[in-house]
């Protein structure tokens, strides 16, 4: 439902922009090119985020579960446990803008 959404928003911005081009553009690329974009790179997108969401959803589900256990098994080595999430998610952050300095 949210994929459609934002296919449908995607093909209506991208439809707009294509009306809006001069004749030379049409004059420089195929009319099955220009179709080919409007359909499948939505259709992929679409895919893209469906899936990504639902995904995200049943992470979200997972880890709210297994801490929920967590707690009820052992809730000081729980709160020891999420003590390290912090310095992981800095960790990570850190290193996510290094790999991002190292890839230009």
């Amino acid at each position: 439902l949210a994929g459609d959404r934002v296919v449908k928003r995607l093909r209506f911005a991208l439809f707009s922009k294509i009306v809006e081009q001069d004749i030379a553009f049409f004059d420089e690329h195929r009319t099955g090119e220009i179709l080919n974009r409007l359909s499948d790179d939505c259709g992929i997108l679409q895919n893209t985020v469906t899936t990504n969401v639902s995904m995200c959803l049943r992470n979200i589900v997972t880890v709210i579960g297994a801490l929920l256990m967590n707690m009820a098994i052992c809730w000081k080595l729980t709160l020891v446990m999420l003590s390290v999430v912090p310095l992981l998610a800095v960790s990570a952050v850190k290193y996510g803008k290094y790999v991002k300095t190292v890839s230009k």
